[in-house]
């Protein structure tokens, strides 16, 4: 994903995301598109924080301006099975 937004394919960083929240995933990075690339160059590993009723939490770290932030990210099963982005 990091490397569809590094170089602005919207359509393959979306493929990442659950089905259900797709078209706003797909909606926002078309509003960031001037600056998907600095910020995929900013994100760093994902480290698994938790799996609890059908979620996986994972930590992110992101680095902008010289400041590093954390967040999390949610992944899901989507309904082929697949684990994808439900939040970020």
């Amino acid at each position: 994903m990091r490397q569809a937004l590094f170089t602005g394919d919207i359509e393959k960083a979306t493929a990442y995301t659950a089905k259900g929240v797709r078209e706003v995933y797909f909606f926002n990075f078309n509003l960031m598109t001037s600056y998907l690339a600095e910020i995929s160059a900013g994100l760093q590993d994902i480290e698994l924080v938790q799996i609890k009723d059908g979620v996986a939490k994972y930590e992110m770290w992101a680095e902008q301006d010289g400041q590093t932030y954390s967040f999390y990210i949610l992944f899901v099963k989507d309904l082929d099975g697949v684990w994808r982005i439900q939040f970020f």
